[in-house]
Order: structure tokens, then C-alpha cells, then sequence
């Protein structure tokens, strides 16, 4: 699992149903945590310079943008591809 202890966070979202949250980190590190928990449940390093994450409420999109690219991730998949 990537650490995201010390890593500066630069955006935070919640799910569509708010049962998770969402985290990435300045240096890509993306995580997502279990509201009820607060442990992480799935966690993966980009390892890019990361700008913002949008989770979409009426669709199960997450749109991670980087500072040359933005990618898609399924919010209904449990590994976010």
C-alpha cells in the first residue's frame, strides 16, 4: 500500500451514496477510505504531480487531473480502473 500519511493532500470528495472518501495527494498518491472506519480500503500511487479530483454525483465517474493530463476512473469498479 502507497502512505499518504505524510503526503500533502490536495483534494478531498466524498462518494455519491457518502460512504467513502476520496483522497489525492500533490505527489498522486490516491486513496480511497471507508467513512464509517476511516481505514483504507484501496490506495494507489500515480506517481504524478496531481492538480484536483471531481467525483461525479449523478454518474460513477471520478475524474483525476494531473498537471498535463486528466484520466476517468469507474467509481463502481472496487480496484478504480
Amino acid at each position: 500500500m502507497a502512505s499518504a500519511d505524510f503526503e500533502p493532500t490536495c483534494s478531498i470528495e466524498f462518494s455519491r451514496n457518502s460512504d467513502l472518501i476520496f483522497t489525492l495527494t500533490k505527489n498522486g498518491i490516491f486513496c480511497v477510505w471507508d467513512v464509517k472506519t476511516l481505514k483504507v480500503k484501496y490506495d494507489f500511487n500515480f506517481e504524478k504531480k496531481s492538480h484536483s479530483l471531481i467525483v461525479c454525483k449523478n454518474t460513477p465517474k471520478i475524474f483525476v487531473a494531473f498537471e498535463s493530463e486528466v484520466i476517468v476512473l469507474n467509481a463502481d469498479d472496487p480496484h478504480y480502473n
